[in-house]
């Protein structure tokens, strides 16, 4: 009796196990589809990379410049990359940098602009959605601005180009860390898989084992009603021994 009740105790309580789970996934499952709803906004906000015009200080004064935000960058990488982008789109042969942060080349060759050597220097702050880009560009007479329509349009593509370019790198990075996360998340769903198969294998062998002990329990009680025919037939040979006993003279 004693097995028994373990065994129906190991039954609830593997019930109670996998209702507690199915919560669980219940919850995560809601989880999941508002990171969902929240990645359909984020997509939604991918629209357009823009490149503004802007007037601010830099090494030689305030000046003219362009200015490109790229959402979610980090500082590093944006630096590292922008860098090898004024090298192979900007025709920088050296690019230097100082302890304020602003990263220069004197001798640049950008394509269409008509001049030689062009200076472009730059600044990269870090901002509350990301990091932004602001690129002066020294044409030797001037600062590049929105007045100077061709060459300001040469460098704002560069500029988008950039942005573009720095935006896809920083998705691909959130693609890498989504499809890690669906790895773990595959994985994780095999182990519950198992999880709920070695349950249902645990309640089978409960209940095979509940069977065996009711019909145990039948018998038992077949063998304890002839059991006790054999004891009341040997205190009747007990008894009759007792008599055969008194009966001696």
């Amino acid at each position: 009796m004693k097995n028994v009740c373990i065994l129906l105790v190991l039954l609830l309580a593997v019930s109670i196990q996998t209702n507690a789970q199915d919560k669980k996934e219940v919850k995560k499952k809601e989880a999941i589809e508002q990171e969902v709803k929240e990645a359909k906004k984020e997509v939604k906000k991918e629209a357009k990379i823009e490149v503004k015009s802007t007037t601010s200080m830099m090494s030689r004064g305030e000046n003219n410049g362009l200015y490109v935000e790229v959402i979610g960058a980090k500082m590093k990488e944006v630096e590292k990359h922008w860098k090898k982008f004024m090298k192979s789109e900007m025709k920088a042969k050296k690019v230097e940098s100082d302890k304020s942060g602003e990263i220069w080349s004197e001798e640049a060759n950008i394509k269409g602009l008509g001049v030689e050597n062009s200076k472009i220097y730059s600044n990269i702050i870090q901002t509350t959605n990301g990091v932004a880009v602001t690129a002066f560009i020294d044409n030797g007479e001037y600062f590049i601005s929105e007045e100077n329509e061709t060459a300001y349009g040469i460098v704002e593509n560069l500029m988008r180009q950039f942005g573009v370019e720095e935006r896809t790198f920083v998705v691909n990075e959130e693609l890498e860390d989504a499809e890690k996360e669906m790895k773990s998340l595959e994985k994780d769903e095999k182990s519950l898989v198992k999880d709920k198969e070695n349950m249902e294998e645990e309640i089978e062998e409960c209940k095979k084992k509940i069977l065996e002990n009711e019909a145990g329990i039948e018998q038992n009680i077949k063998d304890q009603e002839t059991k006790r025919a054999q004891i009341q037939a040997q205190n009747e040979v007990i008894d009759a021994i007792k008599k055969r006993i008194d009966s001696i003279e």
